[in-house]
């Protein structure tokens, strides 16, 4: 007891000591002018024991555990890496990058083999449409008829008889002529063959003068004629039907459906075109 109360007025002695020092170098203006930005300086005496020392490390020694804590966790971060990942030796490529070469090796290959392939033949152009305004009448014709040609440019029993092949070359002819038939008459020709080809809906002029020559046995032309009083009907307007029933009084006779008389136009017994059109009508 009596040691400890020594020790610690050893030490209040020596503060006072250092304290009067310092105030001696310091001048009184010195003080006045640092009094409001000095700020105190407060004295903590610590009592020591004997019992338990108060021990104050060093800087040195607080920066060698940080150093020894920060190569722990780098050393462990390191065995935690090497038994996630598989080990890749000296040489060898990651995985994830060779699947990337692979890749683009299979592409290239891909393209090499286009490159030194055969080059592909180029598709032929597909021929224009056959229509009146890039091919002839006749020749259209011919093409819509194809191979049923010799039948249909057969246009009475006796040439089913004689088959005459100059007589259908006639025709054919007389179609590409346009002095030799009007364009609208031209046109009722292929009308009446796509009709009899396709067997749909027949154009209605040629229709109602098919019916009217069946029910009256003849056409007769004018004003008052059978054919003109039925477009009229339909309702057609005068004019429409005037023309229209000139057509057909032009057309009829040219593939011999009728024959011409005076005023008047009678059907053709011998027509194959006439027996053929009545039964898809079924006159």
């Amino acid at each position: 007891m009596t040691t400890s109360t020594a020790l610690v007025g050893s030490m209040e002695a020596s503060e006072e000591l250092l304290l009067d020092s310092l105030l001696s170098e310091l001048n009184e203006e010195d003080i006045i002018e640092g009094l409001d930005t000095v700020e105190p300086i407060i004295v903590v005496a610590a009592t020591a024991t004997a019992a338990a020392p108060i021990e104050v490390e060093s800087d040195e020694s607080l920066l060698d555990d940080a150093i020894a804590e920060a190569e722990l966790k780098t050393a462990k971060a390191e065995l935690y890496a090497d038994q996630k990942s598989p080990a890749v030796g000296e040489g060898e490529v990651p995985e994830a990058l060779t699947k990337g070469a692979k890749a683009k090796k299979s592409k290239k290959v891909k393209k090499a083999a286009e490159e030194g392939a055969e080059p592909k033949a180029p598709k032929e152009p597909k021929a224009p449409m056959a229509t009146l305004v890039n091919t002839k009448p006749g020749a259209l014709l011919k093409i819509r008829l194809g191979a049923k040609l010799a039948d249909y440019l057969t246009f009475n029993v006796a040439d089913m008889e004689e088959q005459s092949e100059q007589k259908r070359a006639n025709f054919i002819d007389k179609m590409n002529d346009p002095d030799a038939i009007a364009d609208k008459v031209r046109e009722k020709v292929l009308q009446f063959f796509s009709w009899m080809l396709k067997a749909d809906k027949p154009n209605e002029v040629i229709r109602r003068a098919l019916v009217v020559l069946k029910r009256d046995g003849e056409l007769t032309s004018g004003d008052k004629g059978n054919l003109q009083l039925d477009l009229l009907a339909k309702p057609y307007s005068l004019g429409t039907a005037r023309s229209q029933a000139n057509q057909v009084f032009m057309l009829f006779p040219l593939l011999e459906i009728t024959m011409k008389e005076k005023g008047k136009m009678v059907a053709n017994p011998d027509s194959t075109l006439l027996m053929t059109a009545n039964a898809m009508l079924g006159l």
